[in-house]
């Protein structure tokens, strides 16, 4: 199909800036905390991500569970009390998003000093991430929240 063909999104492009993808910077000379050995960090680059376990210890995710816990649970009050669900006990709901702009929890882990130490790793010295912190879901064969692939490509793309 060709490019005038496809779908179109807001701020879609046809130009491509592969090089700061295809190509890994300079290994780091003293490993910080939370960097990965060179064979390891390269796999972004050849593959295009990382699985990287247990990364995020217990204590660092509980805290962000409790707080998703949380703020499904005020959903579901919500929707319940304004008449869109039938039942706040279960989870049959669906909801596509849950703003979570003051939660210290992810605040923690963002700004988590070994997820830095990663991303500079991979990125270079200048890191910098969305503050907003937004939880939706993407539930399968589901047209209600269907966007595309990278959400910020709608807003950062547009400015070229």
């Amino acid at each position: 199909m060709a490019s005038s063909q496809r779908k179109r999104y807001p701020g879609d492009v046809d130009a491509a800036y592969p090089d700061p993808f295809t190509v890994a910077p300079s290994d780091v000379k003293d490993r910080k905390p939370g960097q990965l050995p060179r064979e390891e960090s390269q796999k972004f680059f050849d593959e295009g991500y990382i699985v990287v376990k247990d990364y995020f210890t217990r204590e660092e995710l509980d805290p962000c569970r409790e707080d998703i816990a949380l703020m499904v649970d005020q959903l579901a009050q919500k929707l319940y009390s304004a008449g869109k669900i039938s039942d706040n006990t279960q989870q049959t709901f669906s909801f596509s998003e849950v703003r979570t702009p003051t939660s210290k929890s992810f605040q923690r882990l963002w700004t988590n000093d070994r997820l830095l130490n990663l991303m500079e790793q991979i990125l270079g010295p200048e890191v910098a991430g969305h503050p907003v912190w937004n939880l939706r879901t993407k539930t399968p064969r589901s047209e209600a929240v269907n966007i595309p692939w990278h959400q910020g490509k709608v807003i950062l793309g547009s400015a070229q």
